[in-house]
């Protein structure tokens, strides 16, 4: 291979082909910033950056708003520091979720909402919370929240990636 490069790089024409090389490298780069060649794959998607921003933006809204609305459906004792607590805390699970929208790689697989809902569960239950939040009735209601964010995250990406296309 090095005998290969060096032959090339020795050759009358050398410059010849790395002008060529870098022409075509930064035609390839200039094609994929205007968004005129799109690869998508499972895992990676390159061109198109702007309609992928918003997409990210929209669901990070989405999380924002669903999360915040939890502390009006959950009866905390906001008496002094309590209500800091429990802002805190959907902060905290609001954090994570912004990780999982960074990731882009939210399912509703079956297996894919219990990892989340587990791992909220046990975020949550890292904290002095009170017993009335450790109860099996609200950690119910805590799986089937974190169900309709991740399904509320996915109809998000749905709607405004066709808007992008």
């Amino acid at each position: 291979m090095w005998e290969a490069i060096s032959k090339v790089l020795t050759s009358a024409n050398a410059r010849e082909i790395l002008f060529f090389l870098a022409v075509v490298l930064v035609a390839a780069i200039v094609l994929v910033k205007t968004g005129a060649v799109n690869i998508r794959t499972k895992h990676v998607r390159i061109g198109k950056a702007e309609a992928e921003r918003e997409v990210i933006r929209r669901q990070v809204e989405a999380a924002h708003d669903f999360i915040m609305s939890i502390e009006g459906k959950i009866k905390a004792d906001t008496s002094q520091y309590n209500g800091y607590f429990t802002k805190y805390i959907l902060e905290r699970v609001y954090d994570k979720t912004i990780e999982w929208i960074m990731f882009n790689h939210i399912t509703n697989s079956t297996l894919y909402v219990q990892d989340k809902q587990d791992t909220i569960c046990n975020l949550i239950y890292t904290f002095d919370v009170g017993e009335d939040f450790k109860t099996p009735e609200f950690k119910k209601r805590m799986c089937n929240w974190v169900a309709e964010l991740i399904d509320r995250l996915i109809k998000t990406r749905e709607i405004y990636s066709k808007q992008g296309e």
